[in-house]
């Protein structure tokens, strides 16, 4: 592979690449830039720098969640209290807004390498969206959100251990299909026009396009 495959030119090289080959393109991205800064931002962070509101303070003498003044009571207690902040928290990862003058570079680039890949069956640009920090201080595990575009050719089948193996990408398999969690963010048309030209000159122009929610894993 060469740098071209990263950062495909809009008009096909004249040398022909390695990679053109390829049937499957799986890119996985950090939320940290390489170059510094985030693709993401959180405008409750922002606006409460330095606060720390969700924390609830408690007196000496009250029992710490899950611990009760009975058995009964202390697990109804911790049971309440976890569920609550669960729900917090993955309301917390959905309110996380993207970088799109970051982002959308980045998302082209991938469109344009996967435009010029013939045998391109399965390719995937994704990241995962970090949950609180706050959710490790009380026990609860670090609760991630998939997040990015998935594309399969007809009758490709989804990859094995991966998210595409969920109900949702199945269906349709034998048209082009593009997926999209971006968590209500809504590319620009150039943006959209560029991954649904993917595999367009060998398969059609039929496609099915779904804005799809995989949800927080916990």
């Amino acid at each position: 592979m060469d740098d071209s495959m990263s950062y495909p030119r809009p008009s096909p090289a004249l040398v022909e690449p390695y990679w053109q080959s390829l049937e499957c393109l799986t890119v996985h991205f950090e939320t940290g830039r390489p170059s510094g800064g985030q693709y993401f931002w959180d405008p409750s962070r922002i606006s409460d720098q330095g606060r720390d509101d969700d924390l609830t303070m408690i007196s000496e003498t009250d029992p710490p969640p899950g611990y009760g003044r009975g058995e009964a009571e202390g697990g109804e207690s911790g049971k309440h209290f976890f569920l609550s902040r669960e729900r917090e928290f993955v309301t917390a990862i959905e309110k996380v807004l993207p970088d799109e003058d970051a982002l959308t570079p980045l998302f082209e680039s991938f469109g344009r390498a996967c435009s010029q890949i013939p045998s391109l069956r399965r390719a995937q640009l994704s990241t995962v969206i970090p949950g609180p920090l706050e959710a490790l201080e009380v026990g609860l595990p670090e609760n991630r959100s998939p997040w990015g575009v998935w594309y399969l050719s007809p009758g490709a089948e989804p990859c094995a251990k991966t998210l595409e193996r969920r109900p949702v990408f199945s269906g349709d398999v034998h048209h082009r299909r593009l997926f999209w969690d971006l968590q209500g963010w809504l590319p620009g048309s150039k943006l959209q026009n560029l991954m649904r030209d993917v595999g367009r000159q060998r398969y059609g122009n039929y496609l099915v396009e779904r804005f799809i929610n995989l949800g927080v894993s916990v």
